[in-house]
């Protein structure tokens, strides 16, 4: 086996490592937030963070998706 040969088998290996980390890692928290669109907001930065987990690009996009201020935290630009 020459030094080709054994750096693609070390790349597929780690490839397929790493997809079964994301596969165990379970759903992206996106897919579990209530969507912050279509309500005409604009798009300043001004990140939020909502019920612990939910993140918008302003309070706007989280009114939109259900929230109030009492259940969101300003995320600081984090």
């Amino acid at each position: 086996m020459n030094k080709i040969q054994a750096f693609v088998l070390i790349l597929a290996a780690v490839v397929v490592i790493a997809g079964g980390i994301v596969l165990q890692t379970g759903n992206a928290q996106a897919g579990t937030c209530p969507s912050g669109g279509g309500c005409g907001c604009g798009t300043f930065w001004a990140p939020v963070v909502c019920g612990g987990n939910c993140r918008y690009l302003n309070m706007c996009k989280a009114s939109c998706a259900g929230w109030v201020w009492s259940q969101c935290r300003d995320a600081g630009g984090n």
